[in-house]
């Protein structure tokens, strides 16, 4: 099962993020029974474009 999570910065660390459309960073987690089997850290590029549209 993949779980995709809004987060205020780039690591599993990071905290999550109230809104999902402003957070910086999207963290994909595949869970394969209870274990993470693959981790993407995507930033999100409306945040980092500096002026919103």
């Amino acid at each position: 099962m993949k779980v995709a999570i809004a987060a205020n910065g780039g690591s599993l660390d990071s905290q999550a993020s109230p809104v999902f459309g402003r957070c910086s960073h999207l963290i994909v987690v595949d869970l394969v029974d209870g274990d993470f089997k693959d981790v993407k850290i995507i930033p999100n590029p409306v945040t980092t474009e500096g002026e919103w549209v």
